[in-house]
């Protein structure tokens, strides 16, 4: 059992069922990371397996609603829309080593989180649930042609068999969940 499955699965997050636990690994590995962002905050159970894989990291996350205290007592948190450009550049001054957007997991979304805090990310950029071959596409056609070729992108575990979608209204009502690594370093 490698790091992130052993804390994904302590902590309960949603990393482990969809099998994120071996991409991680693979791509991330044992990399020196000293500052993460993490979009979408939830209950906070993946803040608290970064802190247990990288103890000495600086954890901060945005959500659009308050984390429980346990959360907001141990890691900074911003309340906002990651959408918001306006707020992402002046308040997000700081750049990180990976930034996780397990945000909203509607493409145009994870499309717009992304031009809003690409730039900020030294290292990784990191788009969890990408819903399906549909929204995937959509979000592969609109990044820049640089972005490309540092891409990794995995199917979850948890979604196999599930490759039959319907469409309505421009979402997927049977979906399967991607995961998209870029690595700034690859070449």
């Amino acid at each position: 059992m490698n790091k992130y499955a052993k804390y994904f699965a302590i902590h309960g997050t949603d990393k482990m069922l969809h099998g994120y636990h071996k991409h991680y690994e693979k791509v991330v590995g044992d990399s020196k990371i000293d500052r993460i962002l993490e979009i979408g905050t939830r209950s906070g159970n993946s803040l608290m397996a970064w802190s247990d894989i990288w103890p000495d990291a600086i954890i901060e996350s945005m959500d659009l609603l308050d984390p429980p205290e346990n959360v907001s007592d141990k890691f900074k948190i911003h309340v906002a829309s990651s959408r918001d450009c306006e707020y992402s550049s002046i308040v997000m001054t700081d750049e990180y080593d990976m930034i996780i957007d397990d945000g909203g997991h509607h493409w145009k979304d994870q499309l717009a989180t992304f031009y809003n805090f690409y730039e900020k990310s030294n290292r990784f950029y990191v788009i969890e649930d990408i819903r399906g071959g549909y929204c995937l596409g959509r979000l592969i056609r609109e990044l820049p042609m640089d972005v490309l070729t540092k891409i990794s992108i995995f199917h979850s575990e948890l979604d196999l068999g599930k490759i039959n979608f319907t469409f309505s209204e421009n979402k997927e009502t049977q979906t399967c969940h991607f995961i998209m690594f870029i690595d700034k370093h690859k070449n």
